[in-house]
């Protein structure tokens, strides 16, 4: 694919052929005001599990070459919890080039949080559906496909800068090597997967909050729905946030509510492991595949994030490596927790274990905590959501303005931002438990990322 895109690019001597000051008219260098915008809000974004928590940064720059005028996008994904979510590496742009210093014990650090988030407290739920067998080895070839899918994304990313498909910096998020491999099809199929991602992590967020608060001593009596469209005020407030800041701070608090959220549930279900505890969990259960599957997929598949990683490091080649240790660690990590939880609370698990926490006020810290989480991650998760959702307003209906530039007014762009948060509480009201979402997200949406769009590259 990328080498049948070689063909098509203007040649450097047929470019040295024009008059001083008339550049090529291609593609790229016609409308530069508008590709800064769509690009900015195309890259790679939440989705950590649940961000699939997820941070983006995105710095754009453009400069004058012998070919014309370059975009250069530079992104980084910050995954608090990766809860479709990507990790936070900030790239900074300057006249110079990127400024790229992240070592591979910082690409293993944000592959974590890329792959460890929300989504991890479904686990228990998931091996009690499809067994205490099954699922781990879901997760096994799991992790060996993404790792697998990872090489061949990591092999497009040389090819599009070797062939002069792409710049360095053009291909440092996930739609720029989609966009080099496969043109504007590429570009446009990532950006709809985008926006349908981020919609089911803002469903799954809703699902989760209801869950878990409704577990708590002063909200026992409020149904999932009510509680949903009770959150649903404070999810429209929080995405009217067009200038994000803290990012590092929302990633580390994010960091530490998971880490405390699994510390206490093993410890909890410590309490409650009996001899008798496994025989009451099936080992293989393959009909259950639709509801097990997707959690899984939630952790592992999380690729539209990883660009980002690899773009930040001083020596990109040793990323892959990187990233094998990551995704190993996480895995053990993810079949002990889930299997021994799954023992633990037995086949009425809920599909949020935290929700399973009682009798103690810690519990309900925790519980809330983690909801802070959510919170405080949600207008992360989504924004490259809704960049693209104003981007697209403002292409429709002043071209004009897009083409210079210039941002969608802040009614209509918190209007949209409003219809966006309304439509998921709608959905997630409907929807009987986090499992479910997971599965979808997981199974649909960050599997077409992960196992069908890198070898198509």
């Amino acid at each position: 694919m990328l080498a049948r895109h070689q063909s098509h690019r203007v040649s450097y001597s047929n470019l040295a052929s024009r008059p001083a000051g008339r550049p090529a008219a291609t593609s790229r260098n016609r409308h530069i005001p508008y590709a800064r915008r769509v690009c900015a809000a195309s890259c790679d974004a939440p989705l950590s599990n649940d961000s699939k928590d997820a941070t983006v940064v995105v710095g754009v720059q453009a400069r004058r070459r012998r070919t014309g005028v370059v975009t250069k996008c530079s992104a980084a994904a910050s995954v608090p919890a990766s809860d479709a979510t990507p990790p936070a590496e900030t790239q900074q742009s300057s006249s110079a080039g990127s400024q790229n210093t992240a070592t591979p014990t910082d690409a293993i650090i944000n592959v974590v949080k890329a792959i460890m988030g929300a989504g991890a407290f479904a686990l228990p739920w998931a091996f009690t559906q499809g067994g205490l067998i099954l699922t781990p080895v879901a997760l096994v070839v799991s992790c060996i496909l993404s790792l697998y899918s990872l090489s061949m994304l990591c092999r497009a990313t040389d090819l599009a800068v070797t062939n002069n498909l792409a710049t360095t910096e053009e291909v440092a998020n996930y739609s720029g090597v989609a966009k080099a491999a496969m043109g504007k099809l590429g570009n446009r199929l990532t950006v709809f997967m985008n926006l349908i991602t981020v919609f089911g992590i803002a469903c799954a967020y809703l699902v989760f909050l209801a869950n878990t608060i409704g577990s708590t001593p002063f909200a026992s009596g409020f149904s999932n729905k009510a509680l949903i469209y009770g959150m649903m005020p404070f999810m429209c407030a929080l995405s009217w946030l067009r200038q994000l800041g803290g990012v590092s701070i929302i990633s580390a608090f994010g960091n530490f509510t998971v880490v405390l959220g699994m510390s206490f549930v093993t410890w909890y279900a410590s309490g409650l492991m009996t001899p008798t505890s496994m025989s009451a969990l099936p080992m293989f259960n393959m009909s259950a595949f639709s509801k097990f599957f997707g959690p899984v997929a939630f952790l592992f598949f999380t690729h539209f994030s990883l660009p980002t990683v690899r773009g930040g490091m001083a020596e990109p080649k040793k990323f892959f490596n990187a990233a094998v240790v990551g995704f190993v660690l996480c895995g053990v990590v993810s079949i002990l927790f889930g299997a021994y939880a799954a023992i633990a609370f037995g086949p009425s698990v809920p599909s949020v274990v935290v929700a399973a926490l009682e009798g103690s006020s810690m519990a309900t810290i925790v519980k809330l905590l983690l909801c802070a989480n959510l919170l405080s991650t949600f207008p992360v998760v989504a924004r490259s959501a809704f960049l693209i959702l104003e981007n697209l307003t403002l292409v429709h209906t002043d071209p004009e303005a897009a083409k210079a530039g210039k941002e969608l007014g802040t009614v209509p762009a918190l209007a949209i931002r409003t219809a966006f948060v309304v439509f998921a509480a709608v959905i997630s009201a409907s929807i009987p438990n986090f499992g479910v979402v997971t599965s979808f997200v997981g199974g649909f949406c960050c599997a077409v990322l992960t196992l069908v769009l890198p070898p198509v590259m």
